[in-house]
């Protein structure tokens, strides 16, 4: 998995398998950090900036993740399908065309072309619905490299995380090359494609940022 953390023009990724070696690596940063400041790489003024669930309302979380699926501005990637959404209704009265949603915890959409789908695709329900989750398949054309993948973007703590300060992390759950490649090319090309991926939602959420700052 894959988060990013900013300072200033900076950016890190963290790459983690569990929990355990995610707050290891955190760690390490934050040590790291102290060392930059105290050679006066870094400001000491400056802090830590992470993309949090809390960040966004209802209706500019499905922006964010919709401009990283089928509006992102890259030649590298081009997405095929949002294969997976998860949402869930807001603690409010609902629209009358989604009002069977009340009782419900967890919504788990799978199939092609969920974009499409009413409630999703139509603004006036995204105040009424929580997203937290979308799988989405790309095909890649990267250093002389094509074949697709599928991509999570999401925020995993959340609903379990009851303070709204999970943060938004991506993960590459499946790599499919056109060609065959061997195990080191293809975990070397996964990193290349995840840090690419990454470095296409900092400039998505940094546009974000200058969007919320002119309103």
């Amino acid at each position: 998995m894959s988060k990013q953390i900013n300072y200033g023009k900076g950016r890190v990724i963290i790459s983690h398998t569990a929990p355990e070696t995610k707050e290891i690596a955190e760690y390490a940063v934050k040590e790291q950090i102290k060392v930059y400041k105290r050679k006066g790489l870094i400001d000491t003024k400056e802090e830590l900036r992470r993309i949090l669930f809390n960040d966004f309302t209802n209706e500019e979380r499905f922006v964010f993740f919709f401009r990283l699926t089928n509006h992102l501005d890259c030649n590298y990637f081009k997405c095929d399908n949002i294969k997976d959404v998860s949402i869930k209704p807001e603690d409010v009265i609902l629209p009358e065309e989604i009002k069977w949603m009340e009782d419900m915890n967890k919504i788990l959409l799978s199939g092609k072309y969920l974009d499409k789908t009413f409630f999703i695709k139509d603004q006036k329900y995204h105040k009424s619905l929580i997203v937290w989750s979308i799988d989405s398949s790309f095909s890649y054309d990267f250093n002389r490299q094509k074949g697709s993948l599928t991509v999570n973007f999401g925020f995993p703590d959340y609903p379990s995380n009851k303070k709204n300060d999970e943060e938004f992390e991506i993960n590459i759950s499946s790599l499919t090359p056109d060609n065959i490649i061997d195990t080191k090319t293809r975990k070397q090309l996964r990193a290349q494609l995840l840090s690419e991926m990454d470095r296409q939602k900092s400039i998505v959420y940094n546009n974000f940022l200058e969007y919320k700052k002119s309103k």
